[in-house]
């Protein structure tokens, strides 16, 4: 015969499994997901350090903020990278963020060379930019994956820091041209979020 009332450790079992249930549903739903925590994670890097003040020079503001970033993301370690080879195709290009004086940057695409003297001297010598600003140090170094992404960094460093402060790429002269800082300054309007609302 069926007895209609369990004895209390029976009870308290099915209570126990209850709340192991409730339990394993939260953590392994597949439809609860804390996406808030897993998306700010990203951002941590913007905790190490504040942000520098707006007349700090260019090149303290990009060591302090945006570096870390790039170098956690991006960054390349020179003395472990392949040298060239004789197959052109087979060989990786590099952006070379190049610190120059007055506050001025140049990013130079090229091979690897073995010393960051040769390439600051090379590029002092087959540009005038970077002869007139002469070259401090190389301060990041990335790999290029696709060959459009050098103008693309060239113009986000031109938005951050000032058209004037900034060549490589395309934009190497001294003196751009009237037409070439109007296309530049009309490209940083969709790098806003609010050029998208209406």
């Amino acid at each position: 015969m069926f007895n209609e009332n369990p004895p209390d450790d029976l009870i308290s079992i099915l209570q126990q499994h209850d709340e192991l249930d409730k339990s394993n549903e939260e953590t392994h739903n597949p439809f609860s997901y804390d996406w808030e925590k897993e998306y700010f994670q990203k951002f941590e890097w913007l905790k190490e350090e504040p942000m520098p003040p707006p007349n700090q020079p260019n090149e303290i503001a990009l060591r302090n903020l945006f570096l870390p970033f790039m170098q956690s993301t991006m960054g390349v370690q020179m003395r472990k990278e392949p040298m060239p080879g004789l197959n052109l195709a087979e060989n990786t290009l590099y952006m070379y963020f190049i610190s120059l004086e007055q506050d001025k940057m140049f990013l130079h695409t090229d091979f690897k060379e073995e010393g960051h003297e040769k390439i600051m001297q090379k590029v002092q010598e087959k540009y005038e930019y970077v002869s007139l600003y002469k070259p401090k140090k190389i301060v990041f170094t990335m790999k290029i994956n696709d060959l459009y992404d050098i103008d693309k960094n060239v113009k986000l460093f031109m938005h951050m820091f000032g058209i004037n402060n900034t060549r490589g790429g395309s934009y190497t002269s001294i003196f751009l041209e009237e037409d070439q800082i109007k296309y530049i300054e009309k490209e940083k309007e969709i790098t806003n979020i609010e050029y998208f609302q209406d």
